[in-house]
């Protein structure tokens, strides 16, 4: 079994746990939201985020995959459940109305992406391409 420096799993079941204790990011300033781990560089081999990334801003989502990517070891794994947009020719004014409908519906800005837009995402932190699986289920 690996030392549990070397696992971070992230789900959750952490983050109710934390709160549960009192420990909450939102009591955070701005400026440490994506440090909170306290995890040293390279030392996970597995990180999971579930339904975190489709709610935040575009530079909220670079700077979390940025911390991912920071966490893990060249041979560790990120795995994410997000929301994506199909078909993925969606036209910009079909995207925002997804978006608001959305929006409306659970009450939290929603900005879910498409296959090619999650892929450029992760590309652009330092993911590798060959390695990027998606699943869309309908």
């Amino acid at each position: 079994d690996a030392e549990p420096e070397t696992r971070f799993l992230y789900s959750y079941r952490t983050r109710r746990s934390r709160c549960q204790r009192g420990v909450s990011l939102l009591d955070r300033k701005e400026s440490d939201v994506f440090d909170w781990t306290g995890r040293k560089d390279a030392t996970a081999t597995v990180v999971y985020g579930e339904a975190m990334l489709t709610m935040q801003t575009p530079n909220k989502k670079q700077q979390i995959v940025q911390e991912a990517f920071r966490l893990m070891k060249p041979t560790g794994r990120y795995g994410i459940h997000e929301l994506c947009l199909v078909p993925e020719d969606l036209d910009e004014d079909t995207k925002q109305e997804i978006q608001k409908a959305l929006t409306d519906a659970i009450h939290v800005g929603a900005r879910p992406l498409t296959v090619p837009e999650w892929r450029t995402l992760l590309e652009a932190e330092g993911f590798s391409g060959n390695h990027l699986h998606a699943s869309v289920g309908t």
